[in-house]
């Protein structure tokens, strides 16, 4: 039954995840101004995090059934959309745990011309591109910028 619940709950998530993006994406309202949508889920705590970024530099983020607004700065702005370009290379890139590792987070950035899913760099199976690396750091900087005022 738990883990039947568990199922249900990480199905919701991903639907959760899908619907935003499809609304957001080049021709569902709002998508022709949306840079990327960034997701961070699971650790023990169950993280479930959302963070979407704009052209114009507002940023949303859904954390744990909270809802954050706020910009980033020009600065930043234009730092991120480098990153992004920087990582276009690693399009489709999808770094699996690996066996036995526990208590990581999962990550998916999605962009005009970038999909990236990949895992805790320590539990990561395989090779870990270092633009992704700064791209995650970057993010977790905006995530933080935002829970915090």
């Amino acid at each position: 039954m738990e883990k039947k619940m568990l199922f249900a709950v990480a199905l919701l998530a991903v639907l959760v995840v899908a619907l935003t993006i499809s609304i957001l994406m080049p021709g569902g309202g709002e998508g022709e101004n949306l840079l990327l949508v960034y997701t961070r889920r699971g650790g023990i705590a169950g993280m479930n995090d959302t963070l979407i970024v704009y052209l114009d530099g507002r940023a949303m983020l859904t954390h744990n059934g909270r809802v954050f607004q706020g910009f980033i700065s020009p600065e930043e702005l234009g730092s991120l959309k480098s990153l992004i370009h920087e990582l276009e290379a690693y399009s489709g890139f999808n770094c699996q745990p690996k066996p036995g590792a526990a208590d990581f987070f999962s990550y998916s950035i999605t962009a005009k011309n970038l999909r990236v899913d990949w895992v805790d760099p320590w539990a990561c199976q395989g090779g870990f591109p270092q633009e992704l690396e700064s791209l995650h750091t970057f993010m977790e900087k905006i995530t933080s910028q935002l829970t915090q005022g």
